[in-house]
């Protein structure tokens, strides 16, 4: 993961130095949370992502999907 955080503080960096050339004021400790922030919430978002899109458990057996029978029809036992 170190690699995606250089490249997602680099990108931060070039966009903070972007804005100070506009005229607002990003410091270093701004930059700094605003990475770590970005890494969280990315991390989140990719492990609900691919839990989701999962085709095999962790531990390596497929996944069963489970329906749900639908109930018996009961006006089937009903006199006609």
């Amino acid at each position: 993961m170190s690699g995606y955080r250089t490249l997602i503080a680099a990108a931060i960096a070039l966009l903070g130095e972007l804005l100070r050339l506009a005229g607002v004021d990003v410091d270093l400790a701004d930059q700094e949370g605003l990475v770590n922030t970005v890494m969280i919430v990315g991390g989140i978002i990719a492990t609900i992502w691919f839990r989701i899109r999962a085709r095999r458990r962790v531990g390596g057996g497929a996944l069963r999907v489970t329906r749900r029978k639908s109930p018996p029809d009961q006006n089937q036992d009903a006199p006609q």
